[in-house]
Order: C-alpha cells, then sequence, then structure tokens
C-alpha cells in the first residue's frame, strides 16, 4: 500500500525555478520556430528537464511492508545434543503455519555459527545438517549471523533456540545490537535436565617438584545431589589409588600424595565414577606436573638386544635409561614428554608405524626433544626411513646423493593386482599402498639403474617396461594407472619380469614379489629360479595377510637368494620395499675396516681428540644441506651428523653400537664418555629458575602467562608452541604486558591434552626454554548443568521480544511496521533520455506536406503485400507529382482568368481611357495595389 513519495536529494528540486527562467528565456529570444513546431519543443523541453530534476532529486516511493523474514539460530552445541529432535521438530511445526508472503532460513551454532538454510519464501527444512565445533556455545555469533541473513524489505526477527548456557562471548549485547538495527529477539528454550549431575571440575597439582618428592594431587569433584562414587588416580597409564567415596551436595575435595622416583614430564589423571550421573563424559581431569631429576632417556632396540651396551653406557655416565622394544614405545606426545631423548638404535621404521614416527618429529620440533638415531642394518634407509616424519627430523638423507661410482641396478617389481589388493584398512587400499611403495623405490634409483613394473591378476603385463629413469615423472603416473580386478596367477609375472632382467645391462639384477593372495595355477618355480642364477638374478617376496601363500613366497625367496617378508599391516607395505630396494643395490651398507675422520670442530667428538678408534662399517645416507658432520667416514660419508631441528636437537651416528662394526670400540673408556657427550648435546635447554610459565582455561581460550628475572632486555622476546591432540603445532607470539612478564591467548575447543613449550630469544638464539601443558579432558559445555532460564529471559529482553513456547508465535503478527520503497529516479532518468532525441528532432528537422505523403506511402505499401519498396514508392512519388503538376495548371488557368476580367474592370474600357485621355498617376497606383492584392488572393 503506497504510503507516500520522498526524494533522497530534495534540494535538487530548488532548481526548479532557474530551469522554468532558462526555459522560458530560450522560448522569449532565443528560438527561430514558430506556430507548431514551438509547442511542440517547448512541451518537450518542459517535460524533459521535469524528468531530469526528479532523477536528479532521487524519487522514491514508500509503501509498508507486511512480510516477515525469521530466522531461525539453533544451538547444536553438546550440551543439547540430546534434545537436538525436539529444536528439529519445533522449527518444522513454526514453518508449517508461515504465511505464503513470509520468508524464512536456518543457522546452526556452537563454538561458531554456520548457515544451515539461507533466508527464502519456500524453506524446505527437515533437519539439521551442519557441523559446529560442539565443544562450545557463542550464542553471539548465532545472534550476529542471522541478523546479517536477514533481507532489508521486510519484517524482521530472529527465533533463539538454546539451553542459555553460553561458554564464549556475550548474547545480551549481540541482542541489544539487533534490536537497534529493527531486529526482533524472541528466545525458545531447550530444556536440558541435569537434575543428577556429577563431575570432575579439576585436578591440581604443582608445576614442579623434585625427583623423589612426594607430590600433592586434589581432585575438586562437583555434584548435584549426595550419592556415592568410586574414586582414582593415575600417573601415566599407572592407577595410583582407587577407594570408595560419598559424595555431598555442592563441592567435595579429595587428596592424595604421590612419590615421584621418575624425572621428567609427568601427568596425571583423575577420574570419578559415580553410582549415578546423567552425564558420564565429564567424570575425568588431568594435570601435569615437571619433575627435576637426572634426565630421562628412552633407548629403543630392535630385535638381538642392540641397545643393551649403549644403556649400559649411558647409565654409567649418569643418565636414567628406559630400555624397550618398538612394541613398548610411547603412542602419546605427553608420553614422549616424559624422556629428555629419544635413542633408536637399529630399529625399522615398520616396528614403530607411522602414527608415532609423526608423533616424534613433533616432539623434537616442537618441544626440544632430542632423538638421535644409531646404525645398522634396520636402521637408516635400510630401515625403510626414506621418507618418513623422523628422515625429516635427522640431519641426513636415506638415500644416495650425488655419488658417481655406484653399481647400476635393474629392478623389476612384479605387484598383485588381484581384487583382493582393493581391500584395506582405514579408507586406504593394499592396492594404493604398493602404488606408492613402487613409486617411492623409484626415487630411490639413479640415472644409471633400470626399473620395470610388471602387474598381474590371472594374466600378466607390462605397466613400465624395463627402461632408464629418464622421465621419472612418466613412470610415475604409468604405474598409478594400477587398478585392482581379476585373479590370481604368480607364475606368468614371474617369467615376465626374468625374460626382460636376463638381457639387461645392469651389474645388479634383482626381482621383488608383492601379493595377498594364492595362485590359481602352478607353474615350475624351481626350475625358473635355477635360471634366474645363471644370469645372476635375484628374488625377495612380501607376503601381505595370512591369505598369501607364505610356504610357496619363503621358498621362492629362498630360491632366488633374496629374503622374504611377512606383513599384516598393510601401512608397512611402503616400508619393506623401500627397504629391499636399497638392500638390492648394495651400495647402502659398507662393510670394510677404516678409522674415521674428524670433520667439524663439535663437543661431540671432544672426547675422540686423542685418537679414533677403527671401525668395520656404516649405513651409507647423504648429509643434509645445513647439517654439521662432525665424524667422515674413509669414502667420505658422513659418520656423525647433527642439526638444529624446530626447537630440538637430532644425531644421525651411521654405524652400530652393538658390537657388529664397532668391536674394537666397544669395550674402551672412551666409549661412554663419546656417547654420554652426543646424548648431553641432545637434552632440552630448559632453565627452570630463568622461565616460569603458567597456563589456565578462561572460557574457551588457553591463558598462556610467562615470567623471567625483572631486568631482562627488551630486545629478548617470548614464544610459545602449543601442540594439540591432533599434533598440529601452532605458535603464539606472547605480548610483554610488564617488567619480565609476557602473556598470549589461544583458542582450544576440542578437548584433550595441550604441550606448550616456551622460548625466550635473543634474535635467533634460545636464552631459555620451559615445558608446561594444559589438560581438557572434556568438553566445557558439560561443565555446567541444565537449561538457564535467567540467562534465556535477559537475552529476550536486551532484544526487544519475549520468552515463547507456541510454534505459531514465530511468525506472529507483533512486529513493528516496516516501510519499504522503490526508487522512481531510474524512470525519469531513461524517459528523459528517450525524449532527448525528439526534443532535437523538433527543433532541427521538419516535414513538409510533401515529406508526410512520401512517408505515409512507403508505409502503406511496406505493410501491404510484401513487393520491393524502392518500386512502389518510386511510382507513389510520380504519381504525386503529376498530380501536383495538374493542380498547378488548373490553378494558373484559374488565376489568368480571373486576373484578365479584373484588370479589364479595374483599367475599364478602351472608350473611356480615350475619353479621359488616359490614365491620372493616382489612378495607375490605385490600380497596381488592387492587382497585387488579386494576385496575393489566388495564391
Amino acid at each position: 500500500m503506497l504510503v507516500g513519495i520522498s526524494f533522497t536529494h530534495p534540494y535538487v528540486l530548488l532548481l526548479w525555478p532557474v530551469i522554468l527562467y532558462l526555459v522560458f528565456n530560450w522560448w522569449k529570444k532565443g528560438h527561430q520556430l514558430h506556430g507548431v513546431r514551438l509547442k511542440a519543443a517547448l512541451a518537450l523541453r518542459f517535460f524533459m528537464v521535469t524528468c531530469l530534476l526528479l532523477a536528479l532529486a532521487g524519487l522514491e516511493f514508500e509503501y509498508v511492508i507486511n512480510r516477515q523474514a525469521v530466522v531461525f539460530a539453533v544451538d547444536v552445541s553438546a550440551s543439547t545434543e540430546e534434545v537436538k529432535k525436539e529444536a528439529e521438530t519445533w522449527i518444522k511445526q513454526a514453518i508449517a503455519v508461515k504465511g505464503n508472503s513470509d520468508w524464512a532460513g536456518v543457522i546452526a551454532f556452537g563454538g561458531e555459527a554456520m548457515v544451515e538454510q539461507p533466508v527464502s519464501p519456500e524453506l524446505q527444512f527437515t533437519r539439521l545438517e551442519t557441523l559446529p565445533s560442539p565443544h562450545a556455545t557463542d550464542i553471539a555469533a548465532g545472534l550476529r549471523l542471522a541478523g546479517a541473513l536477514l533481507p532489508g524489505n521486510a519484517r524482521k526477527r530472529v527465533v533463539l533456540i538454546s539451553d542459555g548456557r553460553q561458554t564464549t562471548g556475550d548474547a545480551v549485547e549481540a541482542a541489544k545490537a539487533l534490536k537497534n538495527q529493527g531486529v526482533r529477539v524472541d528466545v525458545v528454550p531447550l530444556k536440558v535436565s541435569r537434575e543428577r549431575e556429577v563431575l570432575v571440575s579439576r585436578l591440581e597439582a604443582p608445576e614442579y617438584s623434585r625427583q623423589g618428592e612426594v607430590v600433592e594431587l586434589k581432585a575438586v569433584i562437583e555434584s548435584s545431589f549426595a550419592t556415592g562414587a568410586v574414586l582414582r588416580f593415575f600417573a601415566g597409564r599407572n592407577m595410583i589409588l582407587e577407594q570408595a567415596v560419598s559424595l555431598q551436595a555442592g563441592e567435595n575435595t579429595f587428596s592424595v600424595g604421590v612419590k615421584e622416583n621418575t624425572p621428567g614430564f609427568r601427568v596425571f589423571r583423575v577420574v570419578i565414577e559415580p553410582f549415578v550421573d546423567s552425564n558420564y563424559r565429564n567424570n575425568e581431569a588431568a594435570a601435569f606436573t615437571r619433575v627435576q631429576g637426572v634426565p630421562r632417556i628412552l633407548l629403543v632396540e630392535g630385535d638381538g638386544g642392540e641397545g643393551k651396551l649403549l644403556g649400559k653406557a649411558l647409565a654409567a655416565a649418569g643418565f636414567q635409561v628406559d630400555l624397550v622394544t618398538a612394541e613398548r614405545v610411547p603412542r602419546t606426545l605427553a608420553e614422549f614428554k616424559q624422556y629428555a631423548t629419544v635413542v633408536l638404535a637399529n630399529v625399522p621404521a615398520s616396528a614403530l608405524g607411522e602414527r608415532v614416527m609423526q608423533t616424534m618429529r613433533i616432539a623434537v620440533r616442537d618441544l626440544a626433544m632430542g632423538l638421535v638415531m644409531v646404525g645398522g642394518e634396520d636402521s637408516f634407509g635400510l630401515g625403510g626411513y626414506f621418507k618418513t616424519p623422523v628422515e625429516e627430523a635427522l640431519p641426513v638423507y636415506m638415500d644416495l646423493r650425488h655419488k658417481e661410482e655406484v653399481p647400476s641396478l635393474g629392478l623389476v617389481l612384479v605387484i598383485d593386482k588381484s581384487g583382493s589388493m582393493s581391500g584395506g584398512t582405514g579408507g586406504v587400499s593394499k592396492m594404493e599402498l604398493a602404488k606408492e611403495a613402487a613409486i617411492q623405490a623409484t626415487e630411490i634409483l639413479g640415472p644409471q639403474d633400470r626399473i620395470g613394473v610388471v602387474a598381474f591378476d590371472g594374466r600378466a603385463g607390462w605397466v613400465v617396461p624395463l627402461q632408464k629413469l629418464d622421465d621419472l615423472r612418466e613412470i610415475q603416473n604409468l604405474i598409478g594407472t594400477i587398478r585392482a580386478s581379476g585373479g590370481t596367477d604368480i607364475y606368468p609375472g614371474l617369467n615376465l619380469a626374468y625374460e626382460a632382467l636376463k638381457d639387461a645391462k645392469t651389474r645388479l639384477k634383482h626381482i621383488i614379489l608383492l601379493t595377498d593372495g594364492r595362485s590359481a595355477t602352478s607353474g615350475d618355480y624351481q626350475r625358473l629360479a635355477e635360471e634366474m642364477k645363471k644370469y645372476k638374478i635375484t628374488l625377495s617376496t612380501v607376503a601381505v595377510g595370512d591369505d598369501a601363500d607364505t610356504f610357496l613366497l619363503s621358498q621362492l625367496a629362498e630360491w632366488g637368494q633374496g629374503r622374504y617378508y611377512f606383513t599384516d599391516d598393510i601401512e608397512s607395505i611402503p616400508r619393506i620395499l623401500t627397504r629391499e630396494t636399497m638392500l638390492a643395490a648394495r651400495t647402502y651398507v659398507v662393510e670394510e675396516t677404516f678409522t674415521p675422520k674428524i670433520g667439524s670442530n663439535s663437543p661431540l667428538v671432544e672426547s675422540l681428540r686423542s685418537g679414533v678408534p677403527a671401525l668395520d662399517g656404516y649405513v651409507a645416507v647423504s648429509p643434509k644441506e645445513t647439517a654439521e658432520v662432525s665424524l667422515v667416514t674413509h669414502r667420505d660419508d658422513p659418520l656423525l651428523a647433527h642439526w638444529q631441528y624446530g626447537l630440538g636437537r637430532t644425531v644421525a651416528y651411521t654405524s652400530d653400537a652393538a658390537g657388529r662394526w664397532s668391536s674394537r670400540w666397544v669395550g674402551r673408556a672412551g666409549f661412554a664418555r663419546f656417547w654420554a657427550d652426543l646424548v648431553t648435546w641432545t637434552l632440552p635447554r630448559d632453565d627452570t629458575g630463568l622461565i616460569s610459565v603458567d597456563t589456565r582455561l578462561v572460557g574457551n581460550r588457553m591463558e598462556i602467562t610467562a615470567e623471567v628475572p625483572f631486568g631482562t632486555e627488551e630486545s629478548r622476546v617470548a614464544e610459545a608452541t602449543i601442540v594439540g591432540p591432533e599434533l598440529e603445532g601452532e605458535r603464539v607470539l606472547l605480548e610483554p604486558v610488564g617488567p619480565g612478564r609476557f602473556k598470549g591467548e589461544f583458542p582450544s575447543f576440542d578437548p584433550g591434552v595441550y604441550l606448550i613449550q616456551v622460548v625466550l630469544r635473543e634474535g635467533e638464539k634460545v636464552i631459555a626454554a620451559q615445558s608446561t601443558g594444559l589438560a581438557i579432558p572434556y568438553s566445557p559445555e558439560f561443565r555446567m548443568r541444565g537449561t538457564d532460564p535467567d540467562f534465556l529471559h535477559a537475552i529476550a529482553e536486551a532484544g526487544g521480544g519475549a520468552v515463547i513456547s507456541e510454534p505459531r508465535e514465530a511468525f506472529a503478527t507483533n512486529l513493528a511496521p516496516v516501510r519499504g520503497r522503490t526508487d522512481w529516479w531510474p524512470f525519469f532518468l531513461m524517459l528523459a533520455a528517450f525524449l532527448l532525441p525528439f526534443d532535437v528532432a523538433v527543433r532541427r528537422l521538419w516535414f513538409s506536406k510533401e515529406d508526410w505523403w512520401r512517408l505515409r506511402g512507403f508505409l502503406a505499401e511496406r505493410l501491404s503485400n510484401g513487393e520491393k519498396v524502392e518500386d512502389r514508392s518510386d511510382e507513389t512519388i510520380g504519381r504525386l507529382k503529376r498530380r501536383k503538376s495538374e493542380v498547378a495548371r488548373a490553378k494558373e488557368t484559374l488565376r489568368m482568368k480571373v486576373s484578365t476580367e479584373e484588370i479589364k474592370k479595374i483599367q475599364g474600357t478602351p472608350e473611356t481611357q480615350t475619353q479621359h485621355g488616359g490614365q491620372l498617376p493616382e489612378q495607375r497606383e490605385d490600380f497596381t495595389s488592387k492587382l497585387l492584392a488579386a494576385k496575393k488572393r489566388w495564391r
């Protein structure tokens, strides 16, 4: 309904009198027009100027808008998950009663807000599908996003559906802001029951303690009612106390003392198990203590007691050593943080696994843990560490780079691509891992080597014919085309590989067979193996899973003078093929007696200044560009290399420490001192007397405060590295907030253990470092109980709305009237532009009668039977010309006749003229004037 007219720039209308004066002045003095043309020009110019003025003034028509636009803002945080269905039903019922012209939309919010469905006149809502972080409730973010979605040409409303348990943000202020924007905020409470609730509020532990001291732990338990429960305390994985307790309504405090003899970063946990509880996910808490004492070393050994002699040497040097096998290696970052340094003594990568290696790398880079790798046939490249997280942390590459004198290798990979290879775990198939392994094998080989890939199912065929690695990318692309399908027949694939290798011009020839099944047909494998021996072709086999023909594959490896591997962990396939490729090259193990040479001047070789013992072998590697090589072999390969990796330090020692290659050195006194110096160099540079760190959870943010002694230089910078549950390190610069005091914040939404390393730098140099942690055992959503009606009422009041319960109230006619506006200035601007050519035409052009007749004839003929226009127009013009000539002749005849008679009448008869003796001058003038008047009249 139209209610008024308005102008965006009304002052432009003040130009109206000026424009009228200019138009009038033009009409009065400056025109050359007459009659109809003048009237038309005045009308067009007046109307055109009027349109321009209205357009420049911004003419708008105002009208009342009755349409409503409603956005439902739904709380989907963890505290409301049990009533999520009720919220969905409420929204569907509300949408069912909305008017045909009304609009609606839905957003969901938790830790952040997301658009579920945009505002639309035809909303089709069934259920909530977006997944905001459930570990927080930011009602303010939900209100802001809902308000942003509302269109301007409607009466606006936001319906908040929540339990009112805000963990971050300011919902009341957000509601006030919406009210000021003309948006009404109504609230629908979600009724979440927490009448019988028990939760662990916190676990308190001292930040530091000394080895052998008693650590006091205090657990605070909150309960909404009196009940019984079982309380358990843990130190790491070990339970230190279990007792039955009685809980009273309110806070309950329980304490226990733990004597800690193990130095390092210790994690303590408390778990409450109540007899009755409405939510069991908030029944745990954790705390950290750093136990100061002798540095604790984790020594991981491979098979055969590789770490026994090294463990004794380190213990003799005063370290506390935990000697374990790969199966007992820590799996979490918090467990790794108990140790100052990890030493890997001839441990294969497949025994550790990808996840452990990744955790180890992060512990070194972000938490300043040390890492040492000791050589052996199961370490470095031979251990399958090529392109692993551990290789990234170490100062050496696992493959040989810039080596010219290495024997050429002809390698053929015979890969099973039967249908069973499409199976796998964790979304990764055996086929994909086999292809990855084949691609990694191509990257290990050098330009003098040759590679071939045979894929078999019921039949065998070349994927990559035996060739040099001239186009590595193309070879890898071909490997990527392998697809799993069909049955399993091993013999044809092996035979193809043999036929290609027997004439290959390489010093070494090797076949690697990988399969997870049993061959459907038999073949004379022993005869084929004997033929391979004639051409010095070796064969290794890899059995994947229990369905593989392990007997046949082990027999083939024995006949082929190669190695047999069995794995039921498909993720180890790339590691196995990498190791086997390196072994086949026979360049990675150098078993020759040599005396190492001292390279750089490093504290790691201080004990060897008096003499370096001879060794009998090592694993060949390549040093990284920025690594420092302290010991060098007789072939100029690195024997001892070290570098700084992130906040931690790592060392690579390529010979062994078990006596196989170092038998001349193990029994000497300098052996223990050398390893003590080496491990000491890798220890974290913590100085608890110089820097102290405090962490706490404020809402959904982690607050980190670091204090250093007063008077430290202003050039020093404090930085915190935070590693969360997903092992993603984040760096936070701590801002100075006072003398020797730094502070920073980090958003932490997901529950889990957060380990923090704070360092104090001066330029690039680390002055001090300190480790701490913060545990978020459960979502902050579970810290509060039930619905908060008072807070919801405050939000509704601030937003100018009310607490509602009926779905029909979401579209109630209680919104303030809204006026809409339609801009008409574009219409008048276009109209003025349209009239401009006509104004020019009236003033500059004019049509005579003949022009109109021509135009009329042209149009008539154009609209007739479609004959050619130019022919008919010429005929018409000719006819008009003839008619014009006839009319002209008739008028001339009539004029001449009339003129003769009038002249005679005026002049009189000849007799009269003779009688009077001719005309007088006055008579002649009167005659002339009458004659001219007569001519003018007939024209």
